[in-house]
C-alpha cells in the first residue's frame, strides 16, 4: 500500500486557525496513494473552524477510497477534531432576539428603562 506522510510542522508553526490554511495543506498529489498520514508534531491548537474544514477534506479523500489517519496528535487538537464531527448545528445556544420598533422618545426610555 503506497503511502503518503503529510507532516504539518512543515507547514505550520503550533497552530491552525483557518479554512484556507486547510484547503491549501490539501492541495498534495495523491493519486497514487492509498494511505495518507497526517502527522501532527507540534501543533499545539487548532481552531474550530479549521477542524471544520479537516473534516470536510478528509470526507472528501474518503470518498476516493483513501485510508486517512492522524498521528501525534494532543488531546486538545483530538477533541477539536472530534468536535468538528458533529452537527454544527447544536454547538451554540442561540438566544431569542427580539426586534422593537423606536418611533419616539417614550418609546427609547422605556427600552432604556428595562436594561
Amino acid at each position: 500500500m503506497k503511502s503518503i506522510i503529510v507532516n504539518l510542522k512543515s507547514y505550520f508553526d503550533h497552530s491552525i486557525s483557518t479554512r484556507v490554511a486547510v484547503q491549501n495543506l490539501f492541495r498534495f498529489e495523491n493519486s497514487e496513494a492509498e494511505e495518507i498520514i497526517f502527522d501532527f508534531p507540534g501543533i499545539s491548537f487548532v481552531s474550530s473552524s479549521a477542524s471544520h474544514q479537516f473534516c470536510l477534506e478528509v470526507k472528501k479523500l474518503v470518498s476516493q477510497d483513501k485510508s486517512v489517519s492522524f498521528v501525534n496528535v494532543i488531546s486538545d487538537v483530538e477533541k477539536m477534531l472530534e468536535l468538528a464531527k458533529t452537527d454544527r448545528k447544536n454547538i451554540f445556544t442561540v438566544q431569542k432576539v427580539e426586534h422593537l420598533n423606536i418611533k419616539s422618545e417614550n418609546d427609547l426610555s422605556e427600552l432604556l428603562l428595562q436594561v
